[in-house]
């Protein structure tokens, strides 16, 4: 199973966030940083954020913990990324998870999912910023 990497746990709801930082000085190279942003735009990392969101909420409803309305956050820290292509991921994972209510269903998988970059991120949740810190090395 796979999981994102957060789930904050609020009173009236649940977040799962995933984060892919692209622009870490660990990151990849600029090559596969490029080809991340290209497939990215192709749809091509959709299955994992699906399967990560999907694991992780059948794991917190086998534990009895998934009774509060749960919001997907996907994090892209990359500076290249246009709010247009937040946008699109956005609406390209919505209808693969999917959010909201369906015919026939008691209740929702995810109440929403949304894709943000540090700055839209920052935006939405002002008291919880996103800020790079940088970790001092042992010589």
């Amino acid at each position: 199973m796979k999981a994102v990497d957060w789930i904050v746990e609020l009173p009236d709801r649940i977040y799962f966030i995933e984060v892919k930082d692209l622009d870490s000085d660990n990151a990849k190279g600029h090559k596969e940083r490029c080809q991340y942003l290209k497939e990215l735009k192709e749809k091509k990392h959709d299955s994992d954020f699906v399967g990560k969101f999907r694991d992780s909420f059948l794991y917190e409803w086998a534990c009895n913990r998934a009774e509060r309305p749960i919001s997907y956050l996907v994090v892209i820290a990359c500076k290249d990324l246009d709010p247009a292509l937040l946008q699109y991921r956005k609406q390209a994972l919505q209808r693969k998870l999917p959010t909201g209510l369906k015919a026939g269903w008691l209740r929702p998988l995810a109440k929403d999912c949304l894709v943000f970059n540090v700055e839209t991120w920052n935006a939405h949740f002002p008291k919880f910023p996103l800020e790079r810190i940088k970790l001092e090395r042992e010589a």
